[in-house]
């Protein structure tokens, strides 16, 4: 049975799927920017967490892609009791198969990452954990042709994949424009990294983000960050 998490504007079903909702999402859907966006493109949204957060902040219509089947019927049905509901297209399919009709201006996604740790024992968890269907460089040879120009993509990813994934990017044409290193806790190392990356070179902004002040508090970055979806913030 999925639990149901309620934010602010909007509530939803998790965890059927695999994975529940999480810091990772909040993020990145809370750090990126939609202001001027017409066509978002969400992928693996899982229960449609970063898409309904971009429709929160946004006036644009989202594309959503998921290949797992109980998230993506978790998703229909987050998608369809939103205020929101008109603004979203759900497609369940692998992103190699995934052949759109429009060039989008954001690409976002809270990608599976543990390339280097053993597959999950329930195929579900494996599929959403770990790049078992898409790795990191599908995203950014996706976004070469699909992507209008200026457009950003958005990705969250564990800290020490930072090398690999500016390559990746570098190799079809993106560049840093964003990067914020985020510390679960203050003198902690980094443990994961949202960077914005688009086709025009630029000195990236750089920035850093630690989430918690103790292991009870939230630090005020954190809530300015995320206060328009917790209830509690």
């Amino acid at each position: 049975m999925p639990d149901l998490f309620k934010f602010k504007q909007f509530k939803l079903y998790h965890g059927s799927g695999g994975i529940k909702v999480n810091t990772d999402a909040i993020i990145c859907g809370a750090w990126a920017n939609f202001s001027s966006d017409t066509f978002i493109l969400d992928i693996g949204t899982g229960c449609g967490i970063i898409a309904l957060m971009a429709a929160q902040r946004s006036n644009a219509t989202i594309h959503a892609i998921e290949t797992e089947a109980k998230s993506v019927a978790e998703a229909h049905v987050n998608f369809r009791n939103s205020k929101w509901r008109d603004r979203f297209q759900l497609f369940h399919l692998e992103l190699q198969q995934f052949k759109p009709n429009v060039k989008y201006s954001h690409i976002i996604s809270n990608p599976p990452y543990f390339m280097q740790s053993l597959p999950a024992t329930e195929i579900k968890k494996k599929i959403a954990r770990h790049t078992v269907k898409m790795e990191y460089h599908d995203i950014f040879v996706f976004a070469k042709h699909h992507l209008m120009h200026r457009g950003k993509i958005t990705l969250i990813f564990p800290f020490e994949y930072k090398t690999k994934i500016f390559s990746a990017a570098l190799s079809q044409g993106f560049y840093q424009q964003r990067i914020t290193n985020i510390s679960a806790l203050p003198h902690k190392k980094p443990f994961r990294i949202i960077c914005e990356f688009s086709d025009i070179y630029t000195s990236p902004y750089v920035t850093h983000l630690t989430i918690m002040k103790d292991i009870k508090t939230y630090t005020e970055e954190y809530t300015e960050l995320s206060k328009d979806f917790y209830t509690f913030m």
